[in-house]
């Protein structure tokens, strides 16, 4: 009897936090109770990245905009760049599920790093992304692909 109270609390919780909230974008198909989609996220990293383009595809396919479930935490997808500009400039700290998943899938970048880390690293990396040094890359840019384009049509 108490097995059963305790089963039902949980579920109730379940429901309770995984709802869907007014203005919410929709969820990825697939979710099972009480785990959500956390079974999708095993395997290799290569069936992780399948995972991850899925999870992409059905996302785009929402509207550029989802989440999906590992137990109760959500977990949200955004394919839209604008709107990724916008939460990652704004959530810079990175929840622990989502830092662990993209670590296995990318390693341990900049973009999934550490607050103090990603601060510090960013600080020393914005001078090379100024626009005039980014026009001084054009002629190198432009000889490469001219050299690409040599190549490839060379081997066809």
């Amino acid at each position: 009897m108490i097995f059963f109270l305790i089963l039902i609390l949980v579920i109730l919780y379940w429901t309770w936090v995984t709802r869907r909230r007014n203005g919410e974008p929709p969820k990825i198909s697939g979710s099972l109770p009480l785990i959500g989609h956390t079974y999708k996220m095993f395997g290799n990293t290569v069936q992780l990245w399948d995972k991850f383009v899925e999870l992409s595809n059905e996302c785009l396919s929402k509207g550029n905009a989802s989440y999906f479930l590992i137990f109760a935490k959500k977990l949200y997808v955004l394919t839209d760049p604008d709107d990724i500009d916008l939460v990652s400039n704004i959530c810079l700290q990175k929840d622990k599920v989502f830092s662990e998943l993209t670590k296995r899938l990318v390693g341990e970048g900049l973009l999934f790093a550490e607050v103090p880390t990603w601060k510090r690293h960013r600080k020393l990396i914005m001078p090379a992304f100024n626009q005039q040094v980014l026009d001084s890359y054009l002629p190198i840019f432009n000889t490469e692909a001219r050299n690409l384009d040599t190549d490839t049509n060379v081997q066809m």
